[in-house]
């Protein structure tokens, strides 16, 4: 395998999670590692996740450590961006892991898509044991096989020159569902990467279900900050979400599994949103 000159920049905001230990086994292993930047965005993590960091970076030259005292993953990314030197910006999680061919199908896809400014590599997620969690798996292997599969923001692979013109994360997305960030970008010539692929560990079914609850939230507040059409739109799909039916008729047709999946956390979605709306009319609107 011929050596590449630096090309991408890996930034990981790291949570209080110790499968960081796993990511850093898997991202390491890739081929062409060597010739990417690393970096490691860190706000009040344990003693045991800091040292797993550490050695991180103690093994491998390329990478380093940034501590910020700012909260919020969409921060924690616009500042390791902001660190970063290389054309390529890869947004990874400290709880995912890549295959072994990541970096390495995402230089052939550049290569072979002259002007492309986004790339975006397959996601999967673990199986795991519950019902929703398995739920969850069918959704993002099927999403995974469509001809044009969705962006999403774990692996999102973007440009540099693509900041530079439509501006870093909307850290008003305290919970890391950048919707706003993928309308910017919806103009760029994108490129899907079965090839590169992010396997996202399955979630437990409380962490899952309070993770969609506060994108619901998110949407809320930031619904009420841009175009009166936006927000029209928004509350339109928060009652579909919350009808239920709908939603679920909607994704039938991939699937009992992930119409079910779409319904279900949709409605969690949904009610974090009317949660949210309804502190606000009561004045008691929470960060």
């Amino acid at each position: 395998m011929r050596k590449v000159e630096s090309q991408f920049s890996v930034v990981v905001p790291v949570s209080n999670d110790l499968s960081v230990r796993e990511y850093a086994k898997s991202v390491s292993s890739a081929r062409e590692f060597d010739s990417t930047e690393h970096v490691f965005v860190q706000n009040g993590v344990s003693d045991a996740v800091r040292q797993i960091t550490d050695e991180f970076a103690n093994d491998y030259s390329n990478h380093r450590n940034i501590q910020i005292l700012e909260k919020g993953i969409q921060i924690s990314r616009n500042i390791g961006i902001s660190q970063t030197s290389c054309e390529w910006i890869v947004n990874l999680d400290s709880d995912v892991q890549v295959n072994r061919r990541f970096f390495e199908a995402l230089r052939i896809a550049i290569e072979e898509n002259p002007g492309v400014e986004v790339l975006v590599p397959r996601l999967l997620r673990d199986e795991g044991q519950s019902f929703l969690q398995r739920m969850t798996s069918a959704h993002f292997t099927n999403l995974s096989r469509r001809p044009k599969p969705p962006v999403h923001n774990p692996g999102l692979v973007v440009r540099r020159t693509v900041y530079e013109d439509v501006g870093l994360l909307d850290t008003r997305f305290k919970n890391g569902n950048d919707n706003d960030f993928k309308r910017r970008i919806k103009g760029k010539k994108t490129i899907n990467v079965p090839g590169a692929v992010v396997f996202h560990k399955a979630d437990p079914d409380a962490k899952l279900m309070k993770q969609h609850f506060k994108y619901g939230r998110d949407r809320s507040r930031i619904s009420r900050h841009g175009h009166p059409e936006d927000r029209k739109a928004i509350l339109g799909d928060r009652i579909s979400k919350t009808l239920l039916f709908p939603k679920f008729i909607q994704f039938l047709p991939y699937g009992f599994k992930v119409a079910s999946y779409e319904t279900v956390l949709g409605f969690i979605s949904a009610a974090g949103f009317w949660y949210q709306e309804g502190m606000r009319i009561l004045g008691k609107e929470l960060l």
